[in-house]
């Protein structure tokens, strides 16, 4: 979501928005982004603690020109957090730190989600 310092000051999400698009326009043979060519969902995982605010990033910049259905926003699921040495992180003294369960867990979250 942030101005990482491109020249263009696009978003990695931006980039990546625009690249799926292009991809579907040019399976369409069509040089606008139509309704009609996104056939296909562009799936934006994000972490629980980020879910709603990478969902508003989207919206505020109304889906970088494509149609809100274009896209699936999911989170992945969390496991208990641990140190290199294995040990479980704990929050507070009655709660363990979760984390999420990374890439490796991308069909799981799909299938709950």
């Amino acid at each position: 979501m942030y101005n990482i310092g491109l020249k263009s000051e696009k978003s990695i999400f931006q980039i990546l928005t625009e690249r799926f698009f292009k991809a579907q326009m040019d399976a369409h043979n069509t040089p606008t982004l139509t309704k009609e060519c996104q056939t296909c969902k562009l799936m934006i995982m994000t972490s629980s603690t980020n879910h709603d605010e990478t969902y508003n990033f989207f919206k505020s910049n109304n889906f970088f020109g494509g149609e809100e259905s274009s896209f699936f926003f999911f989170s992945q699921s969390s496991l208990p957090a641990v140190d290199p040495e294995g040990k479980v992180i704990m929050k507070s003294q009655y709660e363990i730190q979760l984390a999420p369960n990374g890439n490796g867990a991308l069909f799981d979250s799909i299938k709950v989600n």
